[in-house]
């Protein structure tokens, strides 16, 4: 943990002090989504939260989201199952 010297009453270094940890900080979080991003090419699938899903991902869910819509699908209610031939 670092110390910096201020002053509440005369604003001496609240400015340099303010500055310094907010530049901190940020690169921290850099640093944190960095880190973020290259598991997350090591990890087939996975995506950062705020991201695109890629092209794969969304054609998986396309097709996930196609299927579970068939699954239940009344079989009395097919146009081929009422065929009056």
């Amino acid at each position: 943990m670092e110390f910096y010297e201020t002053s509440a009453k005369t604003g001496k270094s609240v400015e340099e002090a303010f500055t310094t940890v907010a530049k901190k900080l940020m690169l921290k979080k850099q640093q944190m989504i960095a880190e973020k991003k290259e598991k997350a090419k090591q990890k087939p699938g996975s995506s950062i939260v705020g991201e695109k899903p890629s092209e794969k991902t969304q054609e998986k869910t396309e097709t996930k989201i196609a299927l579970d819509s068939t699954k239940n699908k009344d079989p009395s209610k097919d146009d081929a199952n009422n065929c009056n031939c």
